[in-house]
């Protein structure tokens, strides 16, 4: 009984040792998705920051949709494209940009605080309440 009793216990230790091994860590870029984060410009128009983990892969993604100023020198909109999110600085970077993420699950900000065109695109939201009181996005430059 007690050798059956050892040689289940050690099957189960090399199978969680196993699959330890083989599943694929959690990046902290990861671990931001899904989130969306939202601004508003002076007009009322919205535009929304996506990050996801594309599934099967794991890549992380993101995608910046601006609902009326697609095109426009002003507008803030971005193909998707990768994204990393360092959680020890609080950093997030894409397409040229840094961002600093502030604030508990649920009313978050992300603030755009250097670009690499020097057009900073202000802070985005969690919270669409907060969103709406915020003061409105003007193109700034800086960076």
């Amino acid at each position: 009984m007690r050798k059956r009793l050892a040689i289940v216990a050690t099957a189960a230790l090399v199978v969680a040792v196993v699959a330890m091994v083989l599943a694929p860590s959690a990046s902290p870029s990861r671990l931001l998705a899904p989130a969306i984060f939202i601004s508003y410009d002076a007009e009322g128009n919205e535009s929304r920051i996506i990050l996801s983990v594309v599934e099967g892969t794991g890549e992380t993604s993101v995608e910046v949709y601006d609902d009326a100023n697609w095109g426009r020198p002003g507008g803030r909109f971005l193909g998707s494209s990768e994204y990393e999110y360092d959680p020890t600085s609080g950093e997030v970077r894409f397409a040229g940009r840094t961002w600093v993420l502030s604030g508990d699950v649920g009313s978050r900000r992300l603030e755009n605080v250097e670009a690499e065109n020097g057009r900073i695109w202000g802070t985005y939201f969690e919270s669409e309440s907060e969103a709406r009181r915020a003061e409105p996005f003007r193109l700034m430059s800086g960076g």
